[in-house]
C-alpha cells in the first residue's frame, strides 16, 4: 500500500527542520532573540499535506525547536514553535525537499 502524504511529510520533518535551521531568514531572526544556542529539532506535527500534482506534496506543519539559554543572559526562552509551508518532490526514487519556508515563528517563554 502506497504511503499517504501525510505520512510521507511526517517521515521528513526532522529534515524540514534542519534546513529551516540554516536557510529560513524569520526563523533565524526568531532564534536570535532568545540569545540561545545551539538550537536544533525537537518535534513537528503535519497539519496538511495534499498531492499537488504526479510526484509533488504540498504541506503545512508546526515545528518546534530547542536550545539553551545561557544564565548569565537570562531567561529569553529555550523553544521557538514555527509554522512551515512548503513542498516536497519525489525524484529517482526518493522524496527530496522543494521548498520549505516558515509563516510565522514565536518564541515560547
Amino acid at each position: 500500500m502506497a504511503k499517504q502524504p501525510v505520512e510521507i511529510v511526517e517521515s521528513m520533518l526532522m529534515e524540514i527542520g534542519g534546513r529551516l535551521l540554516f536557510e529560513d531568514d524569520d526563523l533565524s531572526g526568531t532564534l536570535a532573540d532568545t540569545n540561545g544556542s545551539p538550537f536544533e529539532f525537537d518535534e513537528g506535527e503535519v497539519e496538511r499535506a495534499d498531492w499537488d500534482g504526479r510526484g509533488r506534496i504540498a504541506f503545512r506543519a508546526r515545528i518546534n525547536f530547542v536550545g539553551d539559554t545561557p544564565a548569565e543572559q537570562g531567561e529569553n526562552g529555550e523553544k521557538v514553535e514555527a509554522t512551515a509551508t512548503g513542498s516536497l518532490v519525489h525524484v529517482d526514487g526518493k522524496w527530496t525537499i522543494e521548498s520549505a519556508t516558515t509563516t510565522s515563528t514565536h518564541v515560547v517563554r
